[in-house]
């Protein structure tokens, strides 16, 4: 994920050297008793502010999720908890989609928070499932259906907690 944020931020690094060397290029050469105009800092403020919208926008545009596709081992408590297999991408706490996949289609099935992280790195999680999730899928699932828990997987989410 820091990768591809890197990568992100490289994309647009260039741009703003660019303006802010030519300007202190230019001001250089500017003598002391000379002002510049307000309309001059006005048009190099509007050019950085369009280069942060944009970079704002393509970072919004830009997945940055880690593209985890966490595989369930064990169903458990009737299809609310499941036990995934090793894996470094959950902790405590933390929030995770699950997902089900449908030919080319992923339908999200439900959000929940891992309750237990084990020594062997399998994490526990507790979904509630969304209210316009298929009662069939929910029901094959809680019978630890092989052929519906392979095509369920995790993915890592973020919870925000509080009123903003």
């Amino acid at each position: 994920m820091l990768k591809k944020s890197v990568a992100v931020l490289k994309e647009f690094a260039w741009p703003f050297g660019l303006i802010g060397g030519v300007y202190g290029y230019a001001t250089r050469f500017v003598p002391p008793e000379w002002q510049v105009s307000i309309w001059v800092t006005g048009a190099i403020a509007a050019v950085l502010m369009s280069l942060i919208i944009s970079l704002l926008w393509h970072l919004s545009q830009r997945d940055t999720r880690p593209l985890v596709a966490i595989k369930i081992d064990q169903v458990l408590d009737s299809g609310s908890s499941f036990l995934t297999e090793p894996n470094e991408h959950f902790g405590f706490d933390m929030a995770a989609r699950a997902y089900y996949k449908d030919g080319n289609h992923e339908l999200l099935l439900g959000t929940g928070t891992v309750t237990n992280v084990q020594a062997d790195k399998r994490s526990l999680l507790s979904i509630s499932y969304d209210p316009g999730v298929n009662s069939e899928i929910a029901l094959k699932l809680s019978e630890n259906n092989d052929g519906v828990r392979g095509r369920v997987f995790l993915r890592p989410g973020i919870i925000i907690r509080g009123s903003i």
